[in-house]
């Protein structure tokens, strides 16, 4: 579902789904409210299609259609 297009992963974490979505897709913003985590996500996975961004999920810094799909991680292993 995310190849070649844009996509956002919320509360990314250590940032492992998101380098994983970045082996598809066109681009990929991980984002996670607590900036240590995303400073060791960043240097862990130093892709050029992936970015990581300190935001809060409920709070997001980016204007309306800025990614195809939103992945959140966290509710897919609470399943």
């Amino acid at each position: 579902l995310c190849r070649f297009k844009r996509v956002i992963d919320l509360g990314c974490g250590t940032g492992y789904g998101a380098k994983e979505l970045a082996r598809v897709a066109d681009h990929v913003t991980a984002v996670d409210v607590d900036p240590a985590t995303i400073a060791e996500a960043s240097a862990a996975y130093p892709l050029p299609n992936l970015e990581f961004q300190t935001a809060s999920v409920t709070k997001l810094p980016f204007p309306d259609a800025t990614f195809h799909i939103g992945v959140a991680w966290s509710f897919l292993k609470s399943l």
